[in-house]
């Protein structure tokens, strides 16, 4: 029988009657609906759950202890099918796999994943005896209301929890607005520095009010006074508050509940206490939001929710269940495939050639000519070859969408446009050079990586590849009714900084400037974000991604890779006050209007000296395109100049990068609007968008009456997937003609003793990020 038909039924027991709220009930391990809970053996899980109705006892005390039996709601064992969990953490024991090249020294050998971990906030160890119930340390007394020091509540929690991580302590938030009392959990010491710096967020706040830059909660004035009517309103909002930051702790002793819920923990590899913190911390949102207790009992592997709420056990259950598919999900190797577009018959050769470039290496085509019987045969291989890139593409791509439901944080979906380059390669006897059939199978190896180089322009001459975009007026559009011509496009700036930490992980941030809708010069911040970084990316190497699909031509030109990759927000709480100050100190100086920016490349962010360890600063300039005939395709061409990790000031004299590279890519608007779900994800929650090819790749209705020449529709491929393929291959076209103009102008310029070869390692020593 399907063990998820067996397993995984949910059912319910109720009373008509009711219970009185303030009755007390032991809550005893013999109470949940789990089949021979005393033995604790694997196999018991294994049997149908069956309805168990038993009366109230205590929690933690005695049994029998009650006199009173109260109907109860009971919830049976909610967990995901052992069919999903094998396998998904692979151990290996075999000896390293190596190849003849390899130059990331950090690959883990084939079937190796490290084991993935899920956003949220952990605790230190004063929080975690907060949880305990553990008498406070200390206390630090408000001069006024707390209403009157800091009205936005959700600021006051933040900046409490932001102090409190940065001290190693835990400050308790007042219970109501009487209440001046700040709890202070930790050592003695850090008490008293936790009570140091509340004097300093106190006298913030008070400044920040004084001075009239106060705006209050939505529907709330923006003066320093409240009204009576305001006040008990937030009142109310501030108890309603500490009553759901009481779910972060342990039942107390005597709690009685009239719903319990048990969700078997399905993954015997992985400790809860390792996924979710040793407190269980990640399931605060969980606990807050349903008000009710999550415990585990680590005898029986059994989380249990315990509640007055039927609805409330079951929506948690549920919740649970999500958290298991995250992890899954992020655990899951990432889907990586590597192929070849079907070669042209004019300039088809037998052999494949390996040349050294920095740090990668380019493969390339040579040796003889196919014969007159391997050219007869070349179409058909062609086509047959076309057919299975389609197949395999979109199998993948629906497979990869299917997981990004689960993953919270910022989700990208983009497709970068470049030269290949390969990273880790095997060479059969050492040698460089291959037939092209062994090189196509070497790619299908799960050990053979690559990445995407940066190297769009030759030379320094930035102004004719943004003039040989702008005249495809057949393909492209301005981006907006605002801009008439694509000469007049504005620019989106980007900053880019990462700080890199050697007693923690690095972190980036990211600010994003754009021309505000409607007019021509006021520019505003459209996006700032936090994330932290793997350590891979630190040291140079490519960001995790859920998929890479690469479509590789080896008769040289421009190269494609659909990627998705999911970035590792920063909470709010752990943004400290020297990561405010640093982007408060970052100032954007718009060029002068005589000034292309996308050519010259002006430093237009500019920072202040900070303790903070920045490591690299980089610039991106952006130029957006929007795709005629399907105006939710945009092309992107970007310069990318990074700079020296010290600060400007207008005294200086203007600082020259120390690399400026280009680079494309191609996107739809409808990704950003789905994957933009997932950020607002809180633990526990699936987006709500639909994983499916046509939820991505919609059909573009005018496609159907437009003759393109050579399209052939290919078989089981979904429409709108086959007019993405197209419509990438038509930018990949323009930008291999742009390119060859290009490489003719620099051998122009050029002695031709030093054109040629030095071309081809001209590019980025890093990939996309």
């Amino acid at each position: 029988m399907n063990y998820e038909k067996q397993n995984a039924k949910e059912w319910q027991l109720s009373n008509d009657v009711e219970s009185p709220p303030n009755q007390d009930s032991d809550d005893s391990d013999q109470d949940l609906a789990v089949p021979n809970p005393v033995t604790g053996t694997h196999e018991s899980y294994n049997t149908p759950a069956r309805p168990v109705l038993k009366p109230n006892t205590h929690l933690g005390s005695a049994a029998g202890s009650s006199t009173t039996t109260l109907p109860r709601t009971i919830i049976p064992l909610k967990m995901v099918p052992f069919s999903r969990t094998p396998g998904l953490i692979r151990r290996y024991n075999g000896p390293p796999v190596r190849g003849k090249f390899s130059l990331n020294k950090a690959n883990a050998p084939l079937g190796v994943r490290s084991r993935a971990t899920l956003l949220y906030q952990r605790d230190n160890a004063a929080k975690a005896s907060y949880r305990q119930r553990e008498r406070a340390t200390t206390f630090f007394t408000l001069d006024k209301p707390s209403s009157d020091i800091e009205p936005n509540q959700v600021k006051m929690h933040t900046a409490l929890e932001e102090i409190g991580v940065r001290m190693d302590t835990y400050i308790r938030p007042p219970q109501s607005s009487a209440d001046r009392n700040l709890l202070i959990w930790g050592t003695f010491a850090q008490a008293s520095a936790t009570i140091t710096e509340l004097k300093s967020w106190v006298r913030r706040c008070e400044n920040i009010l004084s001075s009239g830059n106060f705006k209050g909660p939505r529907g709330m004035p923006s003066v320093r006074h409240l009204t009576e009517n305001q006040k008990r309103a937030l009142d109310k909002q501030i108890q309603k508050e500490a009553a759901r930051l009481k779910f972060r702790q342990t039942p107390s002793e005597g709690k009685s509940f009239q719903c319990t819920g048990a969700f078997l923990w399905p993954m015997d590899e992985v400790r809860p206490s390792d996924l979710l913190g040793p407190s269980y911390e990640a399931l605060d949102p969980v606990r807050m939001f349903y008000q009710c207790y999550i415990i585990f009992d680590s005898q029986l592997s059994v989380f249990k929710i315990l509640s007055n709420q039927i609805v409330s056990v079951t929506s948690a259950l549920k919740r649970m269940e999500v958290i298991v598919r995250e992890f899954v999900a992020r655990s899951s190797r990432s889907i990586t495939m590597h192929l070849v577009e079907p070669p042209s018959q004019e300039i088809i050769q037998k052999e494949i050639v390996l040349r050294d470039g920095r740090n990668y290496k380019l493969a390339e085509l040579t040796g003889g000519n196919l014969t007159e019987q391997e050219l007869a045969v070349l179409p058909d291989q062609n086509l047959k070859l076309a057919a299975e890139n389609k197949t395999c593409m979109q199998h993948a791509t629906l497979r990869s969408i299917a997981a990004l439901r689960y993953y919270r944080g910022r989700i990208r979906m983009r497709v970068h446009l470049g030269t290949f380059a390969l990273t880790v390669v095997r060479c059969p006897g050492g040698l460089p050079r291959m037939p092209r059939e062994t090189f196509m199978e070497d790619l299908k190896m799960p050990s053979t990586e690559g990445k995407i180089l940066k190297d769009l322009q030759m030379g320094n001459d930035a102004k004719t590849i943004v003039a040989q975009i702008c005249k495809a007026t057949d393909l492209f559009d301005p981006p907006d009714m605002h801009t008439s011509t694509l000469e007049k496009v504005t620019p989106v700036y980007t900053a880019k900084f990462d700080f890199r930490y050697q007693d923690k992980r690095s972190i980036r941030l990211e600010v994003e400037v754009g021309l505000t809708y409607g007019t021509k010069d006021d520019y505003e911040i459209s996006r700032t974000q936090w994330t932290r970084l793997e350590e891979e990316t630190v040291h140079g190497a490519q960001q995790p991604a859920p998929l890479n699909l690469y479509m590789i031509r080896l008769q040289g030109g421009i190269t494609w890779k659909l990627q998705i990759t999911a970035d590792n927000a920063l909470d709010r709480s752990r943004v400290t006050p020297e990561m405010s100050d640093f982007v408060s100190s970052i100032v954007f100086k718009k060029p002068p209007k005589d000034v292309n920016p996308a050519i010259t490349g002006p430093k237009v962010f500019h920072y202040s000296a900070s303790s903070m360890p920045l490591h690299r600063f980089e610039q991106k300039i952006a130029l957006r395109y929007q795709l005629k005939a399907q105006t939710m395709y945009i092309f992107e061409l970007a310069r990318y100049d990074t700079f020296p990790p010290v600060s400007f000031t207008s005294k200086q004299a203007l600082p020259v990068p120390a690399t400026t590279e280009w680079s494309a890519s191609f996107y739809n608007l409808d990704w950003d609007m789905a994957l933009g779900e997932n950020a607002a994800l809180s633990i526990g929650e699936a987006a709500k968008w639909t994983p499916t090819i046509d939820g991505f790749f919609p059909k573009n209705h005018q496609s159907r009456t437009t003759n393109h020449p050579g399209r052939v529709r290919t078989a089981g491929i979904n429409e709108g997937f086959d007019d993405f393929l197209q419509n990438t291959q038509r930018v990949v076209e323009l930008l291999n003609n742009t390119k060859s103009t290009l490489a003719l102008q620099q051998k122009q310029r050029e002695c031709p003793s030093k054109a040629g070869e030095e071309e081809i390692g001209e590019g980025s020593r890093e990939s996309f990020s």
